[in-house]
């Protein structure tokens, strides 16, 4: 089922791009278009849906909105984007009754587990991929995630090719040497020199050029053993080498087939599947980016024999011990952002700590924390930003996140997709908060002059200023 599963996602994306490039030729100014799916599993029609939405954006809003029109049509809410409601014919993108079976078992994983028809739009629909406008070419960005654990792993090749030894000493000089290219350039000419097709993806990654045709069919033999615990397509490469990965781990020999490997070496960003074991292995040399881990997880990184280069922690500690554990470790020293998914903090948080933070999140499964009370504890707290932001449907920060600063600053960010994450939804949110509130581009959200003007219309008179990175 993972060859069905891989083939189907490749050849879906293929049609995408196709129908992108349709879109672009048809009016210069677009720029993308972004994929959205949803899967109803609790109705009689579970087949994936997906749907469109096209911006004269390089990212697309997402929520997207439109409206009822004066002649009783939908029309976009904001200018330059349009759906398959709101916009002109050529926007339909449809997958129902084209292979269904096959979609479902490829594309389900990746949508909201509990979505149905009478949803709206930005509830059910979670983002896929987003097809950009290159020159007379289209490139594809995916930015969806598993959120269900159905699609099982990749597995692990029944037998592995006989490594040469000096392959083994190249990789070692990659491993050492993480934020140079020199190493990997070196590997790829040697083999190249053996016709290994190994060399061509890290060549071509390195400069820039596409490489997903050579690259899927031997993921699981160059991630191995890795296999075990990485769906289909969780497994991200970066300049010709596995950089973020995501994990189900389903029992302790998932955990115990995968501990001490090799291929973890180069991977920087880790998430986990819902029910997944924390795997967190001193073999992660260059782990930067963690979420969500949980007690297991917290124990694994506090006793860690070597200090970690994680930057930026989501954890989730289920007791007061594990949060207290977490926040006397010695082995996180260059961890600055820490997101937290608790709701009993300045309790515990003033306990001698060693953690020395510049921004600690705080993750609400429910009601944000008023402005006052964030701006109240954050010189207690000891930290430079006190954020406050909603749950995504991957248990990672979604929707427009808060920080309150030094000088009366607040910093505003779309932390991730998330169905309420309006422009008129943060509008209310600043409005009255005091200070100087900066936008704040980031992966999910670029601030455009409209997007500026819109919320300072409707924000109140509060000051709205952009801060580029």
């Amino acid at each position: 089922m993972t060859h069905e599963v891989i083939h189907t996602r490749a050849e879906t994306l293929a049609r995408f791009a196709t129908h992108a490039a349709g879109l672009f030729a048809l009016r210069s100014e677009r720029r993308a278009v972004l994929l959205v799916l949803s899967q109803f599993p609790y109705n009689s029609d579970d087949d994936v849906h997906a749907r469109c939405v096209i911006s004269e954006r390089e990212l697309p809003m997402w929520p997207h909105e439109c409206h009822d029109g004066d002649d009783h049509g939908m029309e976009p809410t904001h200018p330059g984007e349009e759906c398959y409601w709101c916009g002109p014919d050529d926007l339909d993108l449809t997958f129902e009754g084209s292979n269904g079976d096959a979609m479902v078992r490829a594309f389900a994983p990746l949508c909201r587990e509990a979505a149905h028809e009478d949803m709206d739009l930005v509830e059910a629909y979670v983002p896929y991929a987003i097809a950009r406008r290159r020159d007379d070419a289209v490139a594809i960005e995916l930015v969806g995630a598993h959120l269900r654990s159905s699609a099982g792993v990749l597995g692990v090749p029944a037998h592995d090719d006989a490594e040469d030894p000096q392959v083994r000493a190249l990789l070692e000089q990659v491993h050492a040497r993480l934020r140079d290219d020199a190493p990997r350039a070196v590997l790829a000419d040697y083999l190249l020199a053996r016709d290994d097709v190994r060399g061509e993806v890290i060549a071509r990654a390195l400069a820039g050029v596409a490489h997903d045709e050579l690259l899927a069919p031997n993921v699981a033999r160059w991630i191995a053993p890795l296999g075990a615990v990485i769906p289909p397509g969780g497994a991200r490469f970066e300049r010709g080498f596995l950089a973020r990965v995501e994990v189900f781990a389903l029992d302790d020999a998932a955990c115990e087939r995968v501990r001490g490997a090799r291929a973890w070496a180069t991977v920087e960003q880790l998430r986990y599947l819902p029910g997944s074991r924390d795997v967190l292995d001193p073999a992660m040399r260059a782990l930067r980016d963690v979420g969500a881990v949980v007690d297991a997880g917290i124990a694994t990184l506090v006793k860690a024999r070597r200090a970690w280069a994680i930057e930026r922690l989501n954890a989730m500690p289920t007791t007061a011990d594990a949060l207290v554990a977490l926040l006397r470790a010695a082995t996180l020293p260059r961890l600055r952002e820490l997101a937290l998914g608790v709701t009993w903090l300045p309790e515990v948080f003033g306990t001698k700590r060693r953690l020395r933070l510049d921004r600690l999140v705080l993750i609400s499964p429910q009601e944000r924390l008023a402005p006052e009370t964030l701006r109240d504890h954050r010189a207690g707290l000891g930290v430079t930003w006190l954020a406050n932001v909603e749950y995504g449907h991957d248990f990672e920060p979604a929707g427009w996140e808060l920080a309150f600063g030094p000088d009366e600053r607040v910093q505003v960010r779309l932390a991730g997709w998330h169905g309420q994450a309006t422009l008129r939804h943060l509008a209310r949110l600043v409005r009255g908060v005091g200070g100087t509130v900066e936008l704040v581009d980031s992966p999910y959200f670029a601030f455009t002059p409209y997007d500026v003007a819109y919320v300072r219309e409707h924000a109140g008179g509060q000051r709205i200023v952009t801060v580029r990175a």
